[in-house]
């Protein structure tokens, strides 16, 4: 699968949400950085909140990394990329229920940053969605967490008023790097990146 050459986007394959990186932009900072922004800081209940991450080489020498974003919905195993919400009192949202909503398809593919690349990703941070076991198709504002809740028959946290802070965190290890190993005769960038953090009021 090639890369997207200009709009960032998020797939669900096989169960699993998972974000392509489309190469953009150049960074100014550290080897291999992380961010995370979206359109605003002020959002009203049920309205969309899109989060863009973005993974960057401000290094001198070209880093190969995973082609996708992995969110733990499908496998925390095969995860990469970890998005945390918090409310004001610092307490983590989550989904209510602890099971696994699919398998997914692990892609050990990697891509190469050459200096001053960025590769980009959307995810669904929250919005009005439909349960897919509701018969009546009842229109909630949740919690989606870059996930998607009319697919998945997770439990989701209500999106109700309040102050909010996310952060992002991208995390390749052993697991990862082995089926990477496997699959392809290259290096690959390991390691943990914590994002920014950005705060959100929502009314």
């Amino acid at each position: 699968m090639s890369f997207l050459p200009t709009t960032a986007m998020a797939l669900v394959i096989g169960w699993a949400t998972v974000g392509i990186c489309d190469m953009s932009e150049k960074p100014d900072s550290q080897v291999v950085t992380l961010t995370i922004h979206t359109g605003k800081a002020h959002y009203k209940v049920g309205e969309d909140i899109d989060l863009e991450v973005k993974l960057s080489n401000a290094g001198p020498n070209p880093v190969n990394v995973l082609k996708f974003f992995m969110l733990p919905a499908d496998d925390p195993g095969k995860n990469n990329l970890e998005i945390q919400v918090r409310d004001a009192g610092g307490n983590l949202l989550s989904r209510v229920s602890e099971v696994l909503t699919g398998r997914a398809l692990y892609f050990p593919d990697g891509q190469t940053l050459n200096p001053g690349e960025t590769c980009t990703a959307s995810f669904r941070l929250a919005g009005t969605f439909v349960r897919p076991e509701e018969r009546d198709k009842h229109k909630e504002a949740l919690w989606s967490l870059g996930e998607n809740p009319e697919v998945y028959s997770s439990d989701y946290p209500a999106m109700a008023g309040g102050t909010f802070s996310v952060q992002a965190i991208y995390k390749v290890g052993e697991q990862q790097w082995e089926g990477f190993r496997k699959a392809n005769d290259a290096s690959l960038w390991t390691g943990q990146l914590v994002s920014n953090t950005i705060v959100l009021s929502v009314e």
